[in-house]
């Protein structure tokens, strides 16, 4: 009982001697360590070394004192290839490395304090990288560069190939599939434009910044419905949905909305019979389909603004045979072009004779076939014509290669992107464009529409106009962007129409598909319901 006191005592003695120690004392010290990220042991540059003894040919070859990983990227549009290091000190690369000016404009250095180093080598006209392998880790990393393949396939001449739409266009009804429309069948549908007026205009708020509307029009006599989507509502709520989930489906616009959970929606692009878009499509930021024809295409940027344009696709893979230019990504085609697939186009790519399939991942070849091959989920199949590039089939497994592909600036960036066309309105103007490929008969007659548009305020309108009834023929291009333009669109641009045009609202298609039903369609831009906290 007398032990808790005699602590207590201790306890008092201890803590007076630690207030009244003399600071001058001999005794040592403890100091507090603070932790300093200069400190993290990271692997460091040992030497880079520069061999030019073939003839146009330039090799770059850093040795490490350890094993690092490192990323290497190359972009044929801006022609600039990036070398990522990563866990690595920045020592020494300044000192070790100089500029060629025979291979190089210029070279960028960059520096994180998370320990990763970055070189982008601004390629000179007429300077391809040698194949390499896009990522991996080790001790040496070797970069090669050539000017030799320009000269090398000056001598071996090819022929542009266009692509084919097969099969024929199969979402148009049958009376404007057949080539040899009469003259009178022409002169019942095509009419000159008339000067739009709306009637019956009645609109309706959906949610804060959604609004509904429908209207009529007397002259010619249609009806129409839409929605006007502000900005704000873009960036985490616009989508494109795929024809039962997949790049070749076809689906029905209710069937698709109601399993996307989407508070509305408006049929997409143009497609062929197995449900392949034709143009462009990019979702995700990824690009599943290239533009075509220089046609129009509505497109979302990152931070959730609109536009629409005419992007441009470029494409090719450098390999030690050669250069190969991509022409198309997952298409359905019997041309002899040379084709991407990636995995968002099945199991395997579709079969062609005399052609060689080579499967990519990591900028290596894995296999090399005369027969379609599994397409890896994080890789691509290339397909290309034996006959027209005979010098590529000799081509091995683990050869290394250099695969870039992209649109033209801002596409690059866009969130999503669909292919349409024509443009109806630009920048204000309302002007149909006749540049994209589109027949006479097309631009002229009047059907159903479907169309989307932008204010100036950066929100998006979705237009349907029934067409092919008693009650509402349908409209002609430039009926189409006069309305466009009164309903207060800077810009706008027609999107897949006749039976195919369809607006989904509450769960249900809101107009009347000329089919008497809906058509089955590829894709559709969607508006997702607010998700609640």
């Amino acid at each position: 009982m007398y032990l808790k006191p005699l602590f207590f005592i201790i306890f008092i003695v201890l803590s007076a001697g630690f207030l009244f120690w003399d600071n001058n004392s001999t005794t040592n010290k403890v100091s507090l360590s603070i932790f300093n990220t200069n400190s993290i042991k990271v692997n460091k540059l040992q030497s880079i070394q520069f061999n030019q003894k073939k003839k146009n040919k330039y090799i770059l070859s850093f040795h490490l004192k350890r094993k690092s990983p490192y990323h290497i990227q190359y972009s044929a549009k801006t022609r600039r290839l990036n070398l990522t290091i990563y866990n690595i000190s920045k020592k020494k690369f300044k000192k070790f490395l100089t500029l060629n000016k025979n291979y190089f404009n210029k070279l960028h250095l960059s520096y994180s304090k998370d320990h990763i180093y970055r070189l982008i080598f601004d390629l000179k006209v007429g300077v391809f990288p040698l194949p390499y392998s896009s990522r991996g880790t080790n001790n040496k990393i070797h970069l090669g560069f050539t000017r030799s393949y320009r000269e090398h396939l000056q001598n071996r001449p090819r022929k542009k190939i266009r692509l084919k739409l097969t099969p024929s266009i199969s979402h148009l009804s049958n009376k404007y599939k057949k080539n040899n429309i009469t003259s009178k069948q022409y002169k019942n549908t095509v009419k000159k434009s008339q000067k739009i007026t709306l009637v019956k205009y009645r609109e309706r708020k959906v949610e804060n910044g959604i609004t509904r509307f429908s209207f009529q029009t007397t002259s010619p006599k249609n009806r129409a419905y839409g929605f006007k989507i502000d900005k704000k509502h873009l960036k985490n709520r616009l989508d494109i949905i795929l024809g039962k989930e997949k790049l070749l489906g076809l689906d029905t616009l209710s069937s698709m909305s109601l399993k996307s959970d989407a508070l509305l929606g408006i049929n997409g692009s143009y497609f062929i019979a197995n449900g392949d878009p034709i143009g462009l499509l990019i979702k995700n930021k990824k690009l599943l389909s290239v533009p075509m024809l220089m046609r129009s295409c509505f497109g979302l940027h990152e931070n959730g603004n609109p536009f629409i344009g005419k992007p441009e696709f470029q494409g090719e893979v450098i390999t030690e045979k050669g250069i190969l230019t991509i022409e198309g990504i997952n298409q359905v085609n019997k041309s002899r072009a040379t084709l991407l697939y990636t995995s968002e186009f099945g199991l395997k790519p579709p079969f062609r004779e005399d052609t060689i399939y080579l499967t990519i991942k990591n900028n290596r070849i894995l296999k090399v076939q005369k027969e379609p091959n599994f397409i890896p989920k994080e890789g691509y199949v290339l397909s290309f014509s034996r006959p027209r590039f005979p010098y590529f089939a000799d081509l091995l497994p683990m050869d290394k290669l250099v695969l870039s592909f992209g649109l033209t600036p801002p596409w690059g960036s866009a969130s999503f992107g669909l292919g349409g066309g024509p443009s109806l309105i630009e920048n204000g103007i309302v002007e149909v464009s006749k540049t994209e490929s589109f027949n006479s008969f097309f631009l002229k007659n009047r059907a159903p529409r479907s169309a989307i548009g932008i204010d100036k305020n950066g929100a998006v309108i979705f237009l349907v106009v029934d067409g092919r009834q008693a009650n509402s023929v349908g409209m002609t291009l430039d009926e189409l962007a006069n309305t466009l333009k009164l309903l207060g669109a800077r810009d706008a641009m027609n999107l897949d129409g006749g039976g195919s045009s369809s607006l989904y609202f509450s769960s249900k298609v809101i107009n009347k598909p000329s089919d008497g039903n809906e058509r089955k369609i590829s894709n559709a831009l969607i508006i997702r319901k607010r998700k609640y906290r």
